[in-house]
C-alpha cells in the first residue's frame, strides 16, 4: 500500500527520516542507507565469547524490531517513492548477512566495542570503506555477505564516474575486451 505501519521497526524509523529529509532537501540529494536486519556478527560475537554473550542477551528484544520482512518492504517503497532525479535513496544491503572474520583460533572481535553490540573505531572504519566502495559497485553487486576486514578501496570506474544507483548504473556499458586491452 506504500505506507509502513509497523511500529517500533528500525527500518520504519528509518523510512520515516528519510520522509522527513525529502521534504526538506528537495534537490539533488542522495541518501545511503545501511540495511541492518542481519544480525550475523552479534550471533558470532555472542557464541565466540563469554562477556559477549552475557551482553548481548540483553539486546534480545531488538531483533523482533528489525525484521527482514519490514525492511523488504521499505525497500519496495524507497524504489517506488524516493528514486528521482533530485532525491535518491539507495539501501545498502552491506549487514543484511554479515559475519565475523575468524582469526585462527577465534573470531576477530576487535571490530566491536567493548559492550560488543556497537562497532569499535576500527570497525566503524572498516564499515565505512565498505560502504565507500557500495558507491562505486552496480547495484546487484553490491556486497551481502559483510565481512569486517579492511578491503581495498575503489575508485570510480572510467566509464561511470559516479555513484552507482538502480536509475544510472544501466548506463555504465562493461565490455570485457576493452577492460583487457587496458590493462
Amino acid at each position: 500500500d506504500g505506507e509502513a505501519s509497523e511500529t517500533r521497526q528500525t527500518a520504519v524509523e528509518v523510512l520515516g527520516a528519510i520522509e522527513e529529509l525529502h521534504k526538506l532537501l528537495l534537490i539533488r540529494t542522495f541518501i545511503a542507507v545501511i540495511r541492518s536486519s542481519g544480525n550475523g556478527i552479534w550471533v558470532d560475537a555472542s557464541h565466540s565469547h563469554k562477556a559477549c554473550h552475557d551482553m548481548l542477551s540483553r539486546w534480545k528484544s531488538h531483533s523482533q524490531y528489525n525484521s527482514n520482512s519490514v525492511w523488504d518492504q521499505v525497500e519496495i517503497i524507497v524504489q517506488k517513492n524516493f528514486r528521482k532525479l533530485n532525491f535518491t535513496v539507495e539501501v545498502l544491503p552491506l549487514l543484511r548477512e554479515s559475519a565475523l572474520t575468524n582469526l585462527p583460533e577465534q573470531m576477530d572481535l576487535s571490530v566491536l566495542g567493548y559492550d560488543c553490540s556497537h562497532f569499535s573505531e576500527r570497525g566503524l572504519s572498516i564499515l565505512h570503506m565498505a560502504v565507500w566502495n557500495s558507491f562505486f559497485t552496480k547495484s546487484g553487486d553490491r556486497v551481502r555477505q559483510y565481512r569486517p576486514s579492511p578491503p581495498q578501496l575503489l575508485c570510480p570506474d572510467f566509464r561511470c564516474p559516479f555513484f552507482r544507483t538502480v536509475s544510472n548504473s544501466g548506463y555504465c556499458i562493461y565490455n570485457a575486451a576493452e577492460c583487457r586491452m587496458r590493462a
